[in-house]
């Protein structure tokens, strides 16, 4: 059995991203008419409604590469009308990793076909058909291309008979001015950080200013490295690394040139193991994270694998790979047989590394793609840098610390720190995001009193006492701190006050944003979730920050909060009309006289908030004036 978590591991996330997906359907067609009737010689519109569910997208009727199907609409002959250019919405311009450009439909997509009724049209009823041909996708696969018919089933009246005005609500956005080819969309274009909003309505343009952007990619970066050094700590990697460069030493002939050599190439096996990782899990997306965890069943059975392999790393379980795998031995004299070295080193630590992939892979899904294929490649790059160093030194690697008692309380630390985020995504399913961060400081004062007690244990002696005392009140102070930052302990308090909410956020709800933006008001939407630990940063860092909190409410923006935690959250059809993807944290901010929210997507900066509020607020000052 315990050699078969890895795969229960693969099976059990397949399962519940499959299940997530399922239980959603591809797309609707419907169709209403302007007019509760028709007169003859009269005007009109029938409005084909393709509605999109959440997840999913379609071609536009411009696609970007024309092998791609376009979203096309076809009107049936009618005996006393005669019909107009059909007028398709604008599409949104997308990004994608492995299709490019794109243009493409999401949410409600409104079509409208122009009417004339014949002046000689007899009163009688009459039908309106036609049929409408789209192909639907989602992030990871396109679904056979569709045809659906369409009908509207009205009358024609005699000329002084009544009509009154039908569907309003389909046909606001209707202008039926002669040779119309377009309108303004009901779907929202994305506006990614440092773009400018586009706007048919002709305000200016506002830049989402992002200074922070550089430094954020060099310090994931450097993180990303440590992380991958840290991956060849864990007892059945460390014993490798003198062993492995010692070899390479004795291959060249202790040649130091071809010694770096034959340790490079290994070590381009390794990256290209998590190169592969990297596009797998984020550019292809074969394995989702993310927005599954609003999924209970995916959240609890995520919940359950972390609890198993923090178990395997207090050594109460024993995994290994199965014994196939092991028995593959490419050759040590050459170079070809180095490279695949390499990949199969870091495939066979997997039962030692691979409960250090949860956080890794948990960050690298929440930050833009390149980042993260950028970061997982350096993981990749941590781990291998040791093998290239020691081979330039040789006689060090004779001197390279092996396995032991310590390595296993190496490990043994690194279960807490996964039985950390156990407690962390359990406590989301049930309490609130300040909760769950509180629940994570009993497991680091065990961790810490573990540390301690087991330092005791290994040696008698001062130092090594000392310094895991030092590292013990590290660990209870870090997460102490941690919680009441993000718990709202250090929010500013107003004068006079004993309220410590740092801004007041409203419930999101699409009755409450469209009442907010009728009003004329400045409307914030923050994307959140429990799951999301980003979005819990940017919420911790922006909008309990005085500064932020000060532009908010001199500019009197309305804040709303879209919580995704749960899959039923009213949020989340919203989200998927701003970005096909889905991804947060994403922040919507709807302004007058804009029909598209600016968007500030992944993590942000106080600065970034504020540079773009006061554009906004002089923009929304301008337009009254």
């Amino acid at each position: 059995m315990n050699r078969r978590l890895p795969l229960l591991l693969l099976v059990l996330l397949s399962t519940c991203a499959t299940f997530a997906q399922a239980q959603m359907k591809n797309a609707t067609v419907s169709a209403a008419l302007n007019r509760s009737a028709l007169q003859p010689g009269q005007d009109a519109a029938v409005a084909v409604v393709l509605d999109i569910k959440p997840g999913f997208h379609s071609q536009s009727h411009t696609p970007k590469d024309p092998d791609l199907i376009a979203l096309t609409l076809k009107v049936e002959k009618t005996p006393g009308a005669t019909f107009g250019d059909t007028i398709y919405p604008p599409g949104q311009e997308e990004q994608s990793p492995v299709l490019g450009a794109l243009n493409i439909y999401t949410g409600k997509v409104i079509i409208y076909v122009p009417i004339k009724v014949a002046e000689d049209a007899k009163p009688g009823p009459l039908t309106l058909k036609g049929t409408t041909r789209y192909q639907i996708c989602d992030d990871k696969a396109c679904f056979a291309p569709e045809s659906k018919p369409w009908s509207v089933e009205t009358k024609v009246v005699g000329k002084d008979e009544a009509t009154e005005a039908a569907s309003p609500e389909l046909f606001k956005d209707y202008k039926p001015t002669a040779g119309a080819t377009t309108r303004s969309s009901t779907t929202t274009a994305p506006v990614k950080q440092g773009a400018a909003a586009p706007n048919s309505a002709g305000p200016p343009p506002v830049k989402v200013d992002d200074t922070s952007g550089n430094r954020g990619l060099i310090s994931a970066l450097g993180f990303a490295f440590l992380a991958g050094i840290l991956f060849n700590v864990v007892p059945c990697v460390l014993p490798m690394l003198p062993i492995k460069v010692l070899g390479f030493a004795e291959i060249a002939k202790h040649d130091r040139g071809k010694t770096v050599a034959l340790a490079s190439v290994f070590a381009a096996g390794i990256i290209s193991v998590f190169a592969v990782l990297a596009v797998l899990i984020l550019v292809l997306k074969k394995i989702t994270w993310g927005q599954q965890f609003s999924n209970p069943y995916f959240a609890w059975g995520m919940v359950i694998v972390l609890l198993l392999l923090s178990l395997w790393l207090f050594g109460l379980l024993n995994v290994n790979l199965p014994s196939t795998v092991y028995a593959f031995q490419p050759s040590h004299e050459t170079y070809f047989g180095n490279y695949l070295l390499g990949i199969l080193t870091a495939i066979l630590s997997t039962p030692c590394t691979g409960p250090l992939f949860p956080p890794v892979m948990f960050w690298a899904q929440s930050q833009p793609v390149l980042i993260g294929v950028w970061a997982m490649i350096m993981v990749g790059v941590g781990m291998a840098f040791p093998y290239v160093l020691l081979s330039a030194y040789p006689e060090a690697a004779r001197k390279f610390p092996r396995t032991g008692a310590w390595a296993d309380l190496f490990k043994q630390m690194l279960g807490f720190m996964l039985l950390a985020f156990t407690a962390f995504f359990a406590a989301g399913r049930f309490t609130t995001p300040a909760g769950q961060w509180w629940a994570v400081v009993p497991v680091a004062a065990m961790a810490a009193f573990y540390l301690l007690a087991r330092t005791v244990q290994l040696s008698k002696e001062a130092r090594p006492v000392g310094i895991s005392s030092f590292i013990a009140v590290g660990i209870v102070t870090a997460s102490v701190l941690v919680a009441c930052r993000f718990s709202g302990v250090f929010d500013p308090r107003p004068v006079g006050t004993s309220n410590t909410a740092a801004v007041t956020w409203v419930p999101y709800s699409d009755e409450t944003l469209d009442a907010a933006r009728k009003a004329g008001k400045i409307v914030l939407v923050k994307f959140t979730a429990n799951w999301c630990l980003n979005c819990q940063y940017v919420e911790a860092t922006v909008y309990h920050d005085e500064t932020a909190i000060k532009s908010l409410r001199d500019h009197g923006v309305v804040t709303l909060k879209a919580d995704l935690t749960k899959d039923d959250a009213p949020g989340w059809s919203r989200l998927r009309e701003l970005t096909a993807t889905g991804g947060i944290p994403l922040t919507a901010i709807y302004v007058p006289g804009y029909d598209k929210p600016i968007q500030i997507s992944s993590v942000y900066t106080t600065e970034t908030l504020v540079k773009t509020l006061d554009q906004l607020g002089q923009i929304k000052t301008a337009l009254a004036q």
